[in-house]
């Protein structure tokens, strides 16, 4: 049995990122149960218990060491990794780990990132430096192929698509159908439809709050169920909870604790307003209608390869997002088939960009 090291932002509950190691984890023991998967975690013993897999500590640095001696090859990502808008350490972090891998004498795969924004002069000299010694470099978007490329990056980079895009939507109609039974429980109706809001703080987002609280106004009145479901509770539960009690007693804000449950959760909505990138993703992959509020050229490469409508800060407090909303519950059924078939392209390219891997490193990934 071999074994691989899976670096990401894993271990913090952010359910983005738990996406990303769920979906990469359900394929990877499709195709290659000869290889065991490491994941360097903030939480091992949480990431143990949900995934059933073996982790081992991210930090301090002897024990992410002493886990990436004991593996093949490293897998770095995905996720949005190598970003300093949460801050310049972040960045040294995941460049470190390259470079220490390395330095042990493992190959690395950066696999299916997203990359940026790269805002400092010193990362932008950075990146390319670690980069331009990996053995295998692939991003999920082209935006990201290009960022690479304007900062001066030569390794070849391959572009795939964001991993979450391994999940099979049949393969999860099972918590589908559970969630729903937990909707009813929890005193929502079965008869209504479930308009779901996925925010999260970030500078300037009050100026889109009126209008978020308006449109689920909007939608109450027209016999909605408004929700909010936080994406990464720590940091989303406030906004959620502040703008839910604005809306009125009928708001509710869900609560999960495993990611099937989260998935299980947005498979039941019918509309998804939503700040957290994988909130789209999820929601475009499970054939729900979405809007995007656009705070991160992430949101807005998705918006563009799905083919969904996106509202970015410029326009934030302009009374845009209603009419957008409306737009969309007035054209969704052609909406959702532009997306489907975007969606089909993804699902392949995450595929391949997976089998990639075992393309590679035949030895390693079997």
């Amino acid at each position: 049995m071999s074994r691989a090291a899976v670096c990401g932002y894993f271990g913090f509950n952010n359910a983005g990122d738990e996406a990303v190691l769920y979906a990469m984890l359900r394929a990877w023991r499709t195709l290659y149960p000869g290889c065991e998967p490491l994941v360097l975690s903030a939480d091992p013993e949480a990431t143990r218990r949900a995934y059933q897999v073996e982790a081992a500590p991210r930090w301090p640095l002897p024990q992410l060491a002493a886990a990436l001696r004991q593996v093949e090859v490293l897998v770095h990502g995905g996720g949005s990794l190598l970003q300093d808008t949460t801050g310049l350490p972040s960045l040294l972090y995941y460049l470190g780990v390259i470079h220490l891998a390395r330095r042990l004498g493992k190959p690395v795969a950066v696999f299916c990132q997203g990359m940026g924004p790269l805002e400092s002069g010193l990362s932008r000299r950075l990146v390319p430096r670690v980069l331009d010694k990996v053995d295998l470099l692939s991003v999920r978007d082209q935006d990201s192929a290009q960022l690479l490329k304007k900062i001066g990056v030569i390794h070849p980079v391959e572009v795939y698509a964001d991993p979450v895009f391994l999940l099979d939507p049949e393969a999860v109609a099972a918590n589908v159908a559970a969630e729903r039974q937990s909707l009813v429980a929890q005193g929502l109706a079965s008869d209504r439809k479930l308009a779901a809001f996925a925010l999260r703080p970030w500078p300037g987002w009050e100026r889109v709050a009126g209008e978020v609280v308006a449109t689920a106004r909007w939608l109450q009145d027209h016999g909605w169920q408004v929700v909010f479901l936080p994406f990464q509770p720590p940091q989303d539960a406030g906004i959620s909870q502040q703008l839910a009690r604005q809306c009125g007693a009928g708001a509710v804000v869900l609560t999960w604790s495993q990611l099937p449950s989260l998935i299980g959760l947005v498979g039941n909505m019918n509309l998804m307003i939503g700040m957290r990138l994988h909130a789209l993703i999820l929601a475009a992959l499970l054939e729900i209608p979405a809007v995007g509020l656009v705070y991160d050229p992430k949101v807005k490469s998705f918006l563009a390869q799905a083919g969904l409508p996106g509202l970015g800060p410029p326009e934030w407090g302009e009374g845009k997002l209603l009419p957008l909303v409306t737009e969309l519950l007035a054209a969704q059924k052609s909406i959702i088939l532009q997306v489907n078939s975007q969606v089909r392209v993804l699902r392949h390219q995450a595929r391949a960009g997976m089998e990639r891997l075992g393309q590679v490193w035949p030895g390693i990934f079997h």
